[in-house]
């Protein structure tokens, strides 16, 4: 296992396009894995992590274009970075209730 205290995530910015700048699905899955990888390594509680999923990561793995992607290869692998950002920041969620909601036949 990576000690992450050692160094902050590396991945490319942004995770999701915006206007007329969109991330293929291709690139997207590929900066996903990215972070998942990263996230999977890191223990739970790590500060620097923490404060860089809470600025950072996860704003974008809530945007909408994320959550309701039409490739399920990306919706995947929001859902893994969800689930290990808040296995990392438990007991304190990165994100509200609200923000993880999506409609049934989106998902």
């Amino acid at each position: 296992m990576v000690a992450a205290s050692q160094s902050a995530l590396k991945v490319p910015l942004p995770l999701a396009g915006r206007g007329n700048k969109q991330v293929g699905a291709a690139e997207l899955i590929q900066r996903l894995t990215t972070l998942s990888e990263q996230l999977i390594d890191v223990e739970q509680d790590d500060p620097l992590i923490k404060g860089q999923l809470e600025k950072t990561f996860a704003p974008q793995l809530v945007d909408k274009n994320l959550l309701q992607h039409k490739d399920k290869g990306v919706k995947s692998y929001v859902a893994v970075c969800i689930v290990e950002a808040l296995r990392i920041c438990a007991p304190d969620a990165p994100f509200s209730a609200s923000q993880l909601k999506v409609p049934i036949s989106l998902v």
